[in-house]
């Protein structure tokens, strides 16, 4: 064997262990996410809407979903594509579930319906 023969061979067997590494990498975030749903689940929680209106434009929002890599992201960008701005949140993340409570402010200050809101964003959980 020459020596380009060998590095070669070297370039292809590391290329072969960085594909097996993130290969190995992405089933073991498929278990961490599967596991923490299945804790959310057994531990009996349930994913959870609640909206209530503070004034004519303002609403606190309670929501419970399963704790998932981007799941608060698409929280708030579903909350700003409802036409809301957040004022203030928190999130805190237990057994497998991200719980997270907001107070918004309706952007175009036109009153909507609560229950739609709450159908909408609990569709948006059940897409997590």
């Amino acid at each position: 064997m020459t020596k380009a023969n060998i590095v070669n061979d070297a370039i292809t067997y590391i290329e072969e262990l960085q594909n097996q590494v993130s290969e190995l990498t992405n089933q073991l975030q498929e278990m961490e996410v599967t596991e923490e749903e299945g804790e959310m689940k057994l531990r009996g929680i349930e994913p959870e809407v609640e909206v209530a209106r503070i004034d004519e434009t303002k609403l606190w929002i309670k929501m419970v979903c399963p704790k998932k890599e981007g799941a608060f992201t698409k929280l708030m960008e579903a909350i700003t594509a409802l036409g809301f701005e957040p004022n203030n949140a928190s999130g805190i993340t237990s057994r497998g579930a991200l719980l997270v409570t907001l107070h918004v402010e309706e952007i175009f200050r036109r009153p909507t319906d609560v229950r739609k809101i709450q159908e909408s964003l609990l569709e948006t959980i059940t897409s997590i």
